[in-house]
């Protein structure tokens, strides 16, 4: 089946499949108001309160919101706080909700046909250049920690940071994460340039099964073709 994955900004996407729209950390760049106006469910997902993930005009939309139980505001119609461990199922989507190694949660959601999975900030923030070789294992453990949890379950699509100011090995975490749960389809976000994703992209055309996507521009849209039973 097609989905469509739009990369909105950052670390904004929006995803849509034959059932829903799935529209994670959105917060600059333009939102295209056919998501808004189709009538398919659509749903917001925050993974946490950081202004670079977290903008109140969400709620404006009068959608369904799934947001980190970080984000400083009481919830009301239609907006469900989570945090790590928690599963929610709301209409035609379920949702896993998993930690993040700084603040907030990861998602990982379901129409029943295809799995979606966004990392938000969870990712290997070692730091290697500047910090001590015990804190570089203890980012590393708590972040394959998480990971650990994620691999019982299949990913079709995932997005997932890869910030080069971590300095060497900026993408280890990205690295990680596919080696383990073995996405199908992978978007990087979080990203400052275009050319700082080039590592990763050639490291990741070792993976045969792998698709990987290179967002040259906010609201570049992709077609994705997703093996129906996964």
């Amino acid at each position: 089946m097609n989905v469509k994955v739009e990369y909105l900004s950052h670390s904004g996407y929006a995803v849509e499949t034959d059932k829903i729209i799935m529209i994670f950390d959105y917060v600059n760049g333009i939102l295209p108001s056919k998501y808004l106006k189709s009538n398919k469910q659509c749903c917001f997902f925050i993974t946490h309160h950081h202004s670079d993930h977290f903008s109140h005009s969400v709620f404006s939309y009068k959608k369904t919101v799934v947001m980190s139980d970080d984000v400083n505001l009481d919830v009301f119609f239609n907006v469900f706080k989570v945090r790590p461990g928690d599963m929610l199922v709301c209409d035609k989507i379920s949702v896993k909700v998993f930690g993040s190694t700084d603040e907030g949660v990861s998602f990982l959601v379901s129409d029943g046909d295809v799995n979606v999975f966004h990392a938000g900030d969870l990712n290997n923030w070692h730091w290697k250049d500047e910090s001590t070789s015990e804190e570089v294992d203890f980012a590393q453990k708590a972040f394959l920690d998480i990971v650990e949890k994620i691999t019982e379950y299949p990913i079709d699509i995932a997005m997932f940071p890869v910030d080069a100011r971590l300095g060497s090995d900026f993408d280890l975490g990205a690295r990680q994460f596919v080696d383990r749960c073995k996405p199908t389809h992978f978007f990087p976000m979080h990203f400052r340039s275009v050319d700082s994703l080039l590592p990763l992209q050639i490291y990741l055309m070792n993976f045969k099964d792998l698709h990987y996507y290179l967002p040259l521009r906010n609201n570049h849209s992709f077609d994705v073709s997703v093996s129906e039973g996964n």
